[in-house]
């Protein structure tokens, strides 16, 4: 919007005047503008001595706006009227945004801590269902004599065994653990779920379930299993942004899972090793101590 030394309005483009509802070449900027930019520009076109702010801002309705005025000839200037509206969906997802990478941050700083494969697994599931659905199965990959499972709901305690399971049972479950990209939810028939992928007190059968996610838990390299997110079909499905959240979830909980594999067979290694060098143990033969060295 160009405004003149008098102040009046030279010319405008739709924008300004979507902002400005009232504007209009040739009328007066102190009738269509709010207080805060009339006298931001007399001091810009009028103002002599000191040389006064290019940047002005306030509200407009509900916008909160920057101004830009651009000296011209006959000390017209132009304004660049900049809105920064933040309508309250706008807030609310910055909100929520801020709750999410503070989880993210925290899950991290949990796991690290514990290098303890199990108790990983547990905090991963507790984690999950408290704040991303309604329960959570955490299924690693197998090793021939079955699958270790993980199971919890929200506000109940987690169960770990190890099963004897068919991963093609649930949609999507052989591909995540194979380490392929996450199958969304509108492609899974809740309906579809096995029993053993149930929490105990989740629902009453699988026909209460509603929507279902299966994620990869990508590691370092292999894939270390895969995190199925349950919810109730009294709740909203999972949304497209809630599926990209639960992958980053997934994968600072695959590499933390990693890790801890990593240091588990670290750890054994060196026991091995450690009881190679060790003597066997010497004991009392009719009477006679033993030691070796």
């Amino acid at each position: 919007m160009t405004v003149d030394a008098s102040g009046t309005v030279l010319s405008h483009n739709a924008q300004a005047a979507d902002l400005l509802a009232r504007v209009s070449v040739g009328v007066a900027l102190d009738e269509v503008a709010p207080a805060w930019l009339t006298e931001a520009h007399l001091r810009r076109a009028g103002g002599a001595g000191k040389e006064p702010p290019a940047w002005a801002d306030g509200r407009i309705g509900a916008h909160c706006v920057k101004a830009l005025g651009v000296p011209g000839v006959d000390g017209a200037v132009t304004w660049w009227l900049v809105g920064e509206s933040a309508p309250a969906g706008a807030a609310r997802e910055l909100a929520r945004e801020r709750v999410r990478a503070g989880l993210l941050q925290e899950l991290s700083s949990e796991l690290l801590a514990s290098l303890d494969v199990d108790r990983c697994t547990a905090m991963t599931a507790q984690r999950a269902a408290r704040h991303l659905a309604d329960a959570a199965v955490v299924v690693g990959t197998g090793d021939g004599c079955g699958f270790p499972v993980t199971r919890c709901i929200a506000d109940g305690p987690v169960v770990q065994e190890r099963l004897a399971l068919d991963p093609g049972q649930l949609p999507g479950l052989v591909e995540a653990l194979q380490g392929l990209p996450a199958v969304s939810s509108r492609w899974i028939d809740p309906r579809e779920v096995p029993s053993w992928a149930v929490p105990e007190g989740f629902v009453g059968d699988v026909a209460d379930i509603g929507s279902v996610v299966v994620v990869p838990l990508p590691g370092h390299g292999v894939p270390t299993g895969c995190l199925v997110l349950l919810r109730r079909r009294q709740e909203a499905a999972f949304t497209p942004a809630e599926e990209s959240f639960a992958q980053l979830f997934a994968a600072r909980a695959g590499a933390a899972l990693s890790v801890a594999r990593s240091h588990t067979r670290q750890v054994h290694s060196t026991d091995v090793l450690m009881g190679d060098l060790l003597p066997p143990p010497l004991g009392r033969v009719h009477g006679i101590c033993f030691s070796g060295g």
